[in-house]
């Protein structure tokens, strides 16, 4: 059977990383484990497996980071089982014209991330076995603004519930825009997505002004 990659992304409930988990079917048959090297090896019949990150932001404005290596990721050891092919990517991991995204304790940026997973030949790097595409929101910025209004309200009943009407409603007005962009992840247009994180990181900083 031929190598057949597939990937699984998630962003961690703070927004600081994305867990990466290979899903792949095949390996072992043309490429192992055991194979995978780091990037600056270009032993034949040895591969690197790499990851490719181009991020849309919430102003529609595009960034294409370095080329990850997996193997460095992992620490620079040897991969022995499929079961070592997970990996946490940092903001400090992704880099962009000399310019890393962040510390490894910042949030990740917002917006929608394109993710290139391949295993190319380590003598020949324009030659792959396989690559698996994917995409998914990043949206812990502003999610993690509207969870930190959520837990206000609770302060908010103790305090008058009656002197912060206009704060609560606003509050659930930006969760509800939260829900509504998550659940519309998979089957909006990009472009759509965009907007949407635009909206919400604008009512999480200024407020909708409407009139309660």
């Amino acid at each position: 059977m031929a190598l057949e990659l597939s990937l699984s992304v998630s962003q961690s409930n703070d927004a600081t990383h994305l867990t990466v988990t290979d899903n792949s079917t095949g390996w072992g048959d043309t490429v192992g484990v055991a194979d995978i090297v780091d990037v600056d090896t270009t032993t034949v019949d040895k591969y690197h497996l790499v990851l490719d990150v181009i991020v849309t932001d919430k102003n529609n404005e595009s960034h294409t980071y370095d080329t990850l290596d997996l193997y460095e990721i992992a620490g620079g050891s040897d991969f022995t089982t499929t079961d070592d092919l997970t990996w946490n990517i940092y903001a400090d991991d992704l880099v962009e014209s000399d310019t890393a995204m962040g510390t490894d304790e910042d949030r990740l940026m917002d917006g929608i991330w394109s993710i290139t997973y391949s295993v190319r030949e380590a003598h020949d790097i324009t030659s792959t076995e396989d690559t698996y595409e994917s995409e998914l929101i990043v949206d812990g910025d502003v999610r993690a603004d509207v969870y930190d209004a959520l837990r206000e309200i609770a302060k908010q009943y103790d305090d008058n519930i009656n002197d912060h009407i206009d704060e609560i409603q606003e509050t659930l007005l930006k969760f509800a825009y939260l829900k509504a962009i998550q659940a519309s992840a998979s089957v909006s247009e990009k472009e759509n997505l965009v907007n949407m994180l635009w909206t919400l990181d604008k009512l999480n900083s200024d407020g909708s002004k409407y009139d309660w």
